[in-house]
């Protein structure tokens, strides 16, 4: 009898090895020290990055595809599939019995409880202040869903309602002292939301450079635009306590990718901050550390005041919301990675924004109603801001009316209402022809397709026989509207095609 061996090309790859565990890592002052004045002094030195600068102009991220996308990893999921499978049943601890205290601290204030149930399974539990009840659990419930919905990794959270003296028994006085001061229902019970990660935490992750100890973390992560354009996502979110410290990096043994990256500090979203106290009004407008405006007041003794402190509220910008710590991502963000970010905003209706308010059973249906109205506020404003600086296509796809090739495609400026439905018209240029002008008849969703110019040279197979990338040309279309921002061209690249026909290969906006 022959036994057949695989071949070692048809071998799945072996799982990569994890990166060691770091130490835990606040990173508030390092990363002020990084961004504030390390990474300015390296950019002094960066030639083509003074350039760049000079001219008015960001590089753009490094892992991109042909669709203007990123692929998924350890980063951002894309699949909505995947987006929703967190609804295990290890979100929520198993209440059967007492828990385990494996650890406890405090956390600007507030107690952060560390459990292990009668699974095994680690949990994390955070409260609210006394002063100010169900302010932070219903941030962490809120936020943690539509940070999920959108692509990103956060920990399962699950409200729960605890029952001190059944479930935390064993607290040590210290602890029971501290839980004695937070606010109960009038079962006595505390409201807690528990947090689990699967896998094995290895440390925080920061903003800039790359994980020298993880062989896939290759590209620098101010490069990344899934990181890049979470500062559109965070902005709608008001997630002003993004920084290094609260990042997570969660090893996956024998998974792919190996490592997970994860956002934390969801208790600093919304209308909230550290210790479960309501945001101040600068937040989300001014850094903790800012030179520049710092310098102004001194230099003006105190007379030059920022519109938050002019009007005692500053109104939501998509352009200009500012976290509480500089970040090198963010900072480096290109139109094209905010309109990456703002469709990830977009893509949630507001039927999910009211389904992740009300998931945090709030007592308070007048405070939940604003809440849902104060993040579809914000939503349209960063649709707006950031669909209007290109020419915001979506479903792209070839097709053919009669002898003609076409562009069939949505406008999400008409798809969200920003956009009348109707005749709508578009600059169209070819790299092999002049600018002119097609119109398209848009449905009320902004469906519709507009004549794509002739390509002569492929239409008479004069480009057979040569390679694929003298094969490949251009075309750029613009969107005409009135509007305070000249759009960005949606540049496609085609392909003449053997039957001297050509397809779509890849756009960038």
């Amino acid at each position: 009898m022959i036994i057949a061996r695989r071949s070692a090309a048809t071998d799945p790859p072996a799982p990569a090895p994890l990166p060691p565990v770091r130490a835990a890592d606040s990173g508030r002052a390092g990363e002020l020290v990084r961004h504030s004045l390390v990474g300015p002094l390296q950019s002094l030195f960066n030639s083509p990055g003074v350039a760049r600068r000079l001219a008015g102009r960001r590089a753009e991220a490094y892992n991109v595809t042909s669709a203007d996308e990123v692929v998924d990893e350890g980063w951002f999921l894309s699949r909505t599939d995947d987006r929703i499978a967190w609804h295990a049943s290890e979100a929520t601890p198993d209440t059967g019995t007492p828990w385990s205290i494996v650890s406890w601290h405090r956390s600007s204030a507030l107690p952060v409880v560390t459990i292990r149930d009668r699974a095994g399974r680690e949990y994390w539990l955070s409260f609210d202040a006394p002063e100010f009840p169900e302010l932070a659990t219903t941030a962490e419930i809120v936020t943690a869903r539509l940070y999920r919905a959108a692509g990103y990794h956060v920990p399962t959270v699950a409200l729960l309602r605890v029952n001190v003296d059944r479930q935390l028994a064993a607290s040590p006085d210290s602890l029971r002292r501290a839980l004695d001061a937070l606010p109960r229902d009038a079962a006595g019970r505390l409201r807690a939301v528990a947090h689990h990660v699967t896998g094995q935490v290895l440390g925080a992750f920061s903003f800039s450079g790359h994980r020298a100890d993880d062989p896939a973390d290759t590209i620098p992560h101010e490069q990344r635009r899934e990181l890049r354009g979470l500062y559109v996502v965070a902005a709608w979110l008001n997630h002003t306590g993004l920084f290094r410290g609260t990042t997570l990096d969660v090893g996956i043994e024998g998974g792919t990718p190996a490592v997970r990256h994860y956002l934390l500090g969801l208790e600093t979203a919304l209308d909230a901050e550290a210790g479960g106290r309501p945001k101040r009004t600068r937040s989300g407008s001014e850094a903790t550390w800012d030179a520049g405006k710092i310098g102004s007041r001194l230099l003006t003794l105190g007379f030059y005041a920022v519109p938050w402190e002019r009007a005692g509220a500053a109104e939501f910008n998509p352009a200009s919301w500012t976290p509480l710590f500089p970040n090198a991502a963010f900072a480096r963000r290109t139109t094209r990675d905010g309109y990456w970010g703002a469709k990830r905003v977009g893509g949630i209706s507001n039927e999910q924004i009211a389904a992740a308010v009300w998931a945090a059973q709030p007592t308070d249906s007048g405070r939940a109603q604003a809440l849902i109205g104060m993040l579809e506020a914000r939503r349209l404003a960063t649709i707006r801001h950031w669909y209007s600086r290109v020419t915001a296509f979506d479903g792209l796809a070839i097709g053919r009316a009669g002898q003609d090739q076409t562009l069939e495609f949505r406008d999400l400026m008409v798809g969200e209402g920003l956009a009348a439905a109707g005749p709508r018209s578009y600059r169209v240029r070819a790299s092999w022809s002049v600018v002119t002008t097609a119109s398209a008849s848009l449905s009320s969703v902004g469906s519709g397709f507009i004549h794509l110019p002739p390509w002569r040279a492929c239409a008479e197979n004069l480009l057979a026989g040569l390679p694929n990338e003298q094969r490949v040309a251009w075309i750029d279309i613009r969107a005409v509207a009135d509007l305070e921002v000249k759009p960005r061209a949606l540049r496609l690249f085609v392909l003449c095609e053997s039957g001297r026909e050509y397809r779509l290969v890849g756009w960038r906006y």
